[in-house]
């Protein structure tokens, strides 16, 4: 995974493909990792992702990537509140 990042998440994707679930999951360094192909999947759990069940990694450098207070990683009222607001002014 170091070496070649890239194709650890490829080889995820290919198996998320190749499963009829749509996801693949994997155990590296302590960390449960699940990747989701299927929407349907991906809503389910963005609809109940909490503080005190699990939290959104969205990929393993994420904060970096995006920032800390980047939607996705907002949990709550903060995040109900943006994602009306935009929802509301895209439709």
């Amino acid at each position: 995974m170091v070496c070649q990042p890239i194709r650890f998440w490829d080889l995820q994707s290919a198996l998320a493909n190749s499963s009829n679930l749509g996801f693949s999951v994997n155990y590296i360094v302590g960390k449960f990792i699940v990747f989701i192909r299927n929407t349907e999947i991906s809503h389910k759990i963005f609809a109940n992702v909490h503080p005190d069940a699990f939290l959104l990694i969205g990929h393993p450098f994420g904060k970096k990537l995006f920032g800390a207070h980047n939607l996705i990683y907002m949990m709550g009222q903060d995040h109900k509140d943006i994602y009306h607001r935009y929802h509301i002014f895209c439709t």
